[in-house]
């Protein structure tokens, strides 16, 4: 069996919202399989594009998300409970 792959797409509307930030970059940084998708709705993302919504970040990052549809990887969308249920079970990856 394959190694298992996680990706975490978290929305918060401020960088002051991202819960577990830091280790979770870290935790990214150490483990080759585990990508944090950090999506600010109310500020530019840290690595200077504009403001999104996790469906938004989900859709721009379809390439890395697409190759983990394995049925051992994980995809988590985290954040407030209306934007997570548009996303329930990624229908928007296609």
């Amino acid at each position: 069996m394959a190694e298992r792959r996680v990706a975490l797409v978290m929305g918060v509307p401020y960088a002051t919202d991202l819960l577990y930030h830091a280790a979770l970059e870290e935790l990214q940084a150490l483990h080759p399989r585990f990508t944090y998708l950090p999506t600010l709705s109310r500020e530019r993302q840290r690595d200077g594009s504009p403001a999104g919504y996790v469906h938004e970040r989900v859709r721009t990052s379809r390439d890395v998300l697409m190759g983990m549809r394995d049925r051992w990887d994980q995809i988590i969308v985290w954040g407030f409970v209306v934007m997570v249920a548009v996303w329930i079970g990624l229908g928007g990856l296609g």
